[in-house]
């Protein structure tokens, strides 16, 4: 078995979990802005320009060496001070490890998911084991997370599950006062992309490719394409509202603090703010990220 044969079969248990749960919590994967001509376009669009460009990721050493203890306070501070008091109790009371298995610039928290009492519960975040200024905005990210899942919505879209993270790692590059960040953060984020794209496009290809006595591997690149796609279209829809927070932060911030407590949906925000495909400044947004790198 070659390697791309066995790398999906060796996915097999993670898709039938990731159905398992879009089933079981009643969360959606009907594709964004994909169902007409004008978003079609914009997003097949941008995905050629981003598989086209040369993107190189930072070095670890591109960042400031800033230990755990350190990127946890920061990750605190500003949590506490741009969503209020309590934000930043799971990065007080959850463990958060170095680890060897996370990828370069990557977090992940360990959820419990209860498919019959419809709740997830954060066990323990698991982060990138340099210690650079960097992981304070992957804590930041997965702090997000967990404070979203607080709540579970069902009919919820869960190709906008990594859309406040990203937005708020956005801003808080901004305010942490460390002018490795910015810059670097930029293009980590555009490379992930990049990568993000091409294994969706692969998805894509394989798909038309593979014959239907497969389905087990069909399956899999159901959930890659899924997968790719959302942290595609939410990177997409970050960069037009941080574009739009840079010219009302207070207005973005509450929409933020609204959806983070489920008392407005992102579906509503997405429309009260334009944030489309089919809008050219949503696409404008995006391309002026790009030329930043």
């Amino acid at each position: 078995m070659n390697t791309l044969e066995q790398t999906l079969v060796d996915h097999i248990p993670e898709a039938i979990h990731y159905f398992e749960e879009m089933e079981a919590f009643n969360f959606s994967l009907e594709p964004i802005d994909m169902n007409t001509t004008k978003g079609k376009r914009a997003f097949d669009k941008l995905l050629l320009q981003l598989l086209k460009s040369q993107i190189e990721l930072p070095k670890p050493t591109s960042f400031k060496e800033s230990i755990l203890e350190e990127s946890t306070k920061t990750a605190i501070h500003f949590l506490e001070n741009f969503l209020g008091p309590m934000s930043a109790e799971a990065l007080k009371t959850l463990p958060i490890i170095r680890s060897t298995t996370i990828p370069m610039f990557d977090a992940a928290t360990e959820f419990s998911y209860d498919l019959a009492k419809k709740t997830i519960t954060p066990k323990k975040i698991k982060i990138y084991k340099k210690d650079i200024s960097y992981n304070a905005l992957t804590l930041i990210h997965e702090n997000t997370h967990i404070l979203f899942n607080r709540k579970v919505t069902p009919g919820f879209h869960y190709h906008y599950n990594e859309l406040l993270p990203i937005l708020m790692e956005l801003i808080a590059t901004t305010q942490l006062k460390d002018p490795t960040l910015p810059e670097n953060y930029i293009k980590t984020r555009l490379y992930f992309l990049q990568q993000q794209l091409k294994e969706y496009n692969q998805g894509i290809l394989l798909q038309k490719q593979l014959k239907t006595e497969f389905p087990d591997i069909r399956l899999v690149l159901d959930y890659t394409i899924n997968n790719s796609y959302s942290y595609a279209i939410s990177a997409f829809f970050a960069f037009h509202l941080f574009e739009q927070y840079k010219e009302n932060p207070e207005a973005i911030k509450q929409a933020i603090i609204a959806c983070i407590n489920h008392q407005q949906t992102i579906e509503e925000l997405l429309k009260q703010r334009h944030v489309t495909l089919k809008n050219h400044e949503t696409i404008k947004a995006i391309e002026k990220v790009l030329k930043m790198n």
